[in-house]
């Protein structure tokens, strides 16, 4: 064999050798099936070597490994923690049942709709559900406050906050990587089942009846103001 060759398999002293197989970044759970089976077909090695697979599809199916055998966890404790802080923060054990009940349902549409579509899983997909938590957690709490407290600008600036959240993460889907652009639009739809289903829910399940306050339509400079302008007016 030429030494041009043999130098592009096997290193100057003949200690190791590698051949090199081209493959695309694509379902990890592909990969590591892909994996498993190169690894079942490798010969027994002379004595004294080894043989490993190793390179990028290699660690990217050993992260998937590791992550989805946690991600239940991952999931069941950052919703324990959004339980925990809103009941004893806000002091509502209500509120936070509601949360953790927004979070399941959110989370649940969102893992029905890629197991329906067939979406490629990744480290990143898989680690949405801790993410659907947060937002579900930040639109229950926000839009029930103004709810309660008579604020409709606190519940339209949640729309806002939501929508530009949704176009921001859709954005990743005109990304050339593949990973990315399954991320943004896995956390787009997250955002979105999220803050709908903290809708119904503030609506079908409120936590309490509005407070006795007047609503906000105005500042206490505005109502200094009046009081001038009305003074300016007595003789």
């Amino acid at each position: 064999m030429p030494p041009y060759l043999l130098g592009a398999v096997a290193t100057g002293d003949q200690s190791a050798s590698s051949s090199t197989f081209g493959v695309r970044l694509r379902d990890l759970a592909d990969q590591a099936d892909l994996v498993t089976e190169l690894r079942a077909e490798l010969p027994a090695p002379p004595a004294g070597y080894s043989a490993e697979v190793v390179g990028l599809p290699v660690v990217a199916s050993s992260g998937l490994e590791a992550i989805d055998a946690s991600r239940w966890l991952i999931g069941i404790a950052a919703m324990l923690v959004a339980v925990l802080v809103v009941g004893l923060g806000l002091r509502s054990w209500r509120l936070a049942l509601r949360v953790a009940g927004v979070s399941l349902v959110a989370s649940g549409l969102v893992y029905l709709a890629l197991a329906v579509l067939s979406v490629d899983l990744s480290p990143l997909t898989l680690a949405v559900g801790a993410l659907i938590t947060v937002t579900s957690c930040e639109f229950t709490v926000m839009l029930d406050g103004a709810r309660r407290e008579r604020r409709p600008w606190l519940g339209r600036s949640v729309t806002v906050a939501a929508t530009a959240a949704t176009v921001g993460y859709l954005c990743l889907a005109f990304s050339d990587l593949a990973v990315l652009r399954d991320f943004g639009l896995v956390l787009a739809a997250g955002v979105a089942a999220s803050f709908l289903t903290a809708r119904l829910a503030g609506v079908a399940l409120p936590s309490a009846e509005p407070d006795d306050v007047e609503p906000e339509v105005g500042t206490e400079d505005d109502a200094v103001a009046d009081d001038d302008r009305e003074g300016e007016l007595v003789p």
